[in-house]
């Protein structure tokens, strides 16, 4: 179905949810270098490497905190949606563009993200 965001908490099967793009609105970009690429620097400072002639692909979408998106059938999810309202998170990335393909190339983050991992191996986010 192309770029997809498919929500899905792993032996919950019942909040699983594939949103259009009207919902959920996704950008991807490629770039021949990074040089424009802010958080590379990020990977740079892990690394010691200077990424700035790396090709990239940039993958943004936002989804909205509405009982439509991100919290639809589990509402009780984030109780309190405002500013200052802090929770964990990761992402999941399944960059397979084989069609019935067994092979699983994912891209996670942050790199601690698992799937049987507490939830403060996930990124803290806070919403402005």
């Amino acid at each position: 179905q192309g770029p997809t965001v498919f929500r899905n908490r792993f032996a919950v099967n019942t909040f699983d949810k594939l949103y259009p793009a009207e919902l959920v609105p996704r950008s991807i970009t490629t770039h021949a270098d990074s040089r424009l690429i802010e958080e590379r620097r990020l990977i740079e400072t892990l690394y010691g490497l200077d990424l700035a002639a790396s090709p990239a692909i940039v993958t943004e979408f936002r989804l909205p905190l509405t009982a439509e998106a991100a919290l639809a059938g589990d509402p009780g999810q984030i109780p309190l949606i405002g500013s200052g309202t802090r929770f964990h998170l990761g992402f999941m990335i399944n960059d397979n563009d084989i069609k019935g393909a067994d092979v699983q190339k994912y891209l996670v983050w942050p790199a601690t993200y698992a799937t049987f991992g507490v939830k403060t191996q996930g990124a803290t986010a806070v919403l402005e």
